[in-house]
């Protein structure tokens, strides 16, 4: 039984605060292709601070947040500031603020129907338009950047509405999601990561599986309960598989938000502090004893002051991570069927081949066709040879994110700086670039940011 972890997939907004006065809403088509006539209001913002004449219009795609993004964390005030570009973003449908039915009060009974890729990829075009209206910006380049799924949407507008985004920066992005052909290899990566910290703490998380398992045939429980500061005490072999799980994708999480602030945990570079704390201890729990702290305040800043286990350490029906639940799944379950559950042999994990999710219980039987990776690559006319022949565009991958195996592929290398071009960033987390430059960030993502900058200049022919 593998958990959904539902903050995997977006970027992490980190201001508590953030100014949206100048949030703004525009009448936007429920259907763009004629099958509805009616409109909704769609949030979006326009930041102009940095703009100079001849500057590029820098677009960023909204994703899967509950709320627009706080593009004050973000990088792309560095990209404006250095390019003198007019910064935008548009707030993805069925999320937030941007609900073309009104409020989700239940998955089953509210209206999906226009939750497809091609609305959400045609509302960034007509936005990008609406803008481009304004003769100051007609002539304007527009360079789409986002990540996670974002970067997923970042890299089918660049190659289906070429026309539009004259470029794409795409970080972290998921490209290969399901199918026989393209088998899950993120928890491969996740056990990488810790193996090349150091194989003795590798070894010992690898026993923290076994051993948890002990405490429970041999009449320990209440004990295990005072020791990892559960909420609620484990019961029987389930509750204990429950543990076990949690444990092993909360690893997997922490790696792939391993940053060097404290941001998602409650401690810097959290794969690091749970390695250190397994390697000074003699303790058999010791890794499980460090990570259960830092691992509930990761998905539940609210979190009680014991972890509740019993509820997957979820944050609850909002969402973990500032993930909007119900659009989110819709899209898993039908146009973005993601999966990082399943756990091949050979790692420190127990292996496991997770099932999908419960589509049909969360929007009734029938409603949802999760598409293959084959059907994908049909409908929305992408492959691996189509992306590496795409111009202007950059693929960024980082060493602590388990999306870089949902891309287990390099890019032809050619002279042209116009070619495209994947960098892999070490020392980075999950959409690391995006985040706007802390002071403890490694070299290689401080230049990684400065490349991104040159590149914006290259694509809107700047000095």
């Amino acid at each position: 039984m593998k958990l959904l972890f539902l903050a995997m997939f977006s970027n992490i907004g980190f201001s508590l605060q953030c100014d949206y006065s100048d949030t703004q809403f525009r009448e936007q088509k429920v259907d763009h292709f004629g099958k509805s006539m009616k409109t909704f209001k769609q949030q979006y913002q326009i930041i102009d601070d940095f703009y100079k004449s001849g500057g590029p219009i820098l677009f960023y795609q909204g994703a899967e947040n509950d709320r627009i993004s706080c593009l004050s964390d973000y990088s792309l005030a560095h990209y404006a500031n250095e390019t003198g570009g007019l910064l935008v973003q548009i707030e993805h449908r069925y999320f937030g603020d941007s609900l073309p039915f009104g409020p989700i009060n239940s998955t089953l009974t509210y209206n999906w129907d226009y939750l497809t890729l091609n609305n959400v990829m045609m509302d960034s075009v007509e936005f990008v338009q609406f803008i481009k209206k304004n003769s100051t910006f007609t002539n304007a380049k527009t360079i789409v950047f986002g990540g996670s799924y974002g970067g997923y949407l970042a890299t089918m507008l660049r190659l289906n509405h070429g026309g539009i985004f004259d470029g794409a920066v795409a970080t972290g992005f998921p490209l290969y999601l399901n199918g026989a052909d393209f088998p899950n290899n993120t928890y491969n990566d996740v056990n990488n990561v810790i193996q090349d910290m150091s194989k003795t703490a590798a070894d010992r998380i690898n026993g923290t599986f076994s051993e948890l398992l002990k405490y429970y045939t041999s009449g320990r429980t209440h004990e295990l309960t005072t020791k990892l500061n559960l909420c609620t005490e484990p019961r029987n072999a389930t509750d204990i598989a429950i543990l076990s799980t949690i444990f092993a994708s909360g690893l997997q999480r922490l790696s792939q938000f391993n940053f060097p602030m404290a941001a998602v945990a409650n401690v810097s570079f959290p794969i690091q502090y749970i390695v250190n704390q397994t390697l000074h201890s003699s303790d058999p729990l010791a890794a499980l004893v460090a990570f259960t702290p830092i691992y509930a305040k990761s998905v539940n800043m609210a979190q009680l002051n014991c972890f509740d286990w019993a509820a997957g350490g979820s944050a609850g029906v909002g969402g973990a991570g500032g993930v909007q639940e119900g659009p989110y799944f819709h899209m898993v379950c039908t146009y973005f069927p993601i999966s990082m559950d399943n756990t091949p042999e050979n790692t420190i994990f127990p292996a496991e081949n997770a099932s999908q999710y419960a589509c049909g219980t969360m929007f009734g039987p029938g409603k949802t066709k999760m598409l293959t990776q084959v059907v994908l690559e049909q409908e929305y006319n992408y492959s691996l040879e189509k992306i590496s022949n795409l111009t202007n565009f950059i693929g960024l991958w980082g060493q602590y994110d388990p999306l870089t195996a949902l891309f287990p592929y390099d890019f032809p290398l050619k002279s042209s700086r116009r070619a495209a071009r994947k960098i892999f960033v070490s020392g980075m987390a999950h959409t690391g670039d995006m985040i706007a430059q802390s002071p403890l960030d490694p070299d290689a993502l401080i230049q990684a940011r400065s490349t991104i900058v040159q590149y914006i200049k290259d694509w809107s022919a700047l000095s």
